[in-house]
């Protein structure tokens, strides 16, 4: 396989159930394809509330597979619906960022696209820097 391609946790909620949610199911796609993966914060903290589980803790447990760069959008830990909000207009303190290696990529996945207004991608930048330091 080409190790260019990786996948992405979707996500599970009320009006979707998507294959790879849990780091279980996406453990045994990336064996099957020896590949790496993206992890989506956003669609971990949704999957997570929509099961009864732990948030941080069903985020640590995809850090533990190949994880080759993450998704952040600014996500409130009790949510079960996605927004891709900017990260400064979400009250959270954002402590599963601070589990990125320094060596991985990570990508904005906000409404930047909406808005069209570079200060907020600015604002975001700075945001998610303070937090990663």
């Amino acid at each position: 396989f080409d190790k260019r391609f990786i996948f992405e946790n979707c996500l599970i909620s009320e009006d979707r159930r998507s294959l790879f949610s849990t780091s279980e199911e996406m453990k045994r796609l990336l064996e099957q394809f020896n590949i790496g993966m993206c992890l989506d914060f956003e669609h971990a903290i949704i999957s997570a509330n929509f099961l009864k589980k732990d948030p941080l803790k069903f985020i640590k447990s995809f850090l533990e597979l190949n994880v080759k760069c993450f998704h952040v959008s600014g996500v409130s830990m009790d949510t079960i619906k996605g927004m891709h909000n900017h990260l400064f207009e979400v009250d959270n303190n954002y402590e599963f960022l601070k589990w990125v290696p320094k060596n991985k990529y990570i990508t904005f996945e906000t409404r930047h696209h909406i808005t069209k207004n570079k200060d907020f991608v600015l604002k975001d930048i700075e945001f998610l820097k303070k937090i990663i330091k």
